[in-house]
């Protein structure tokens, strides 16, 4: 039952865009800017450090985010 258990969880990391590297998360997915803006007042709001690849993207949009 725990070889099933662990094949499953296998199969699912390998077909899912889910990548963890150093125990993170990370999704590899397009988001667009306003997403973005979301994202980082989330973070923000509940003291924690926002991603580099959200601080990125920021960083190359025009995006105002005090307007989301």
């Amino acid at each position: 039952m725990q070889n099933l258990a662990a094949i499953l969880m296998i199969g699912f990391f390998i077909s899912s865009c889910v990548v963890v590297k150093n125990n993170e998360m990370t999704f590899q997915t397009e988001i667009t800017p306003e997403q973005a803006c979301i994202l980082k007042n989330h973070y923000i709001t509940n003291n924690e450090e926002v991603p580099d690849f959200v601080k990125t993207l920021l960083d190359n949009s025009d995006v105002d985010c005090s307007e989301v």
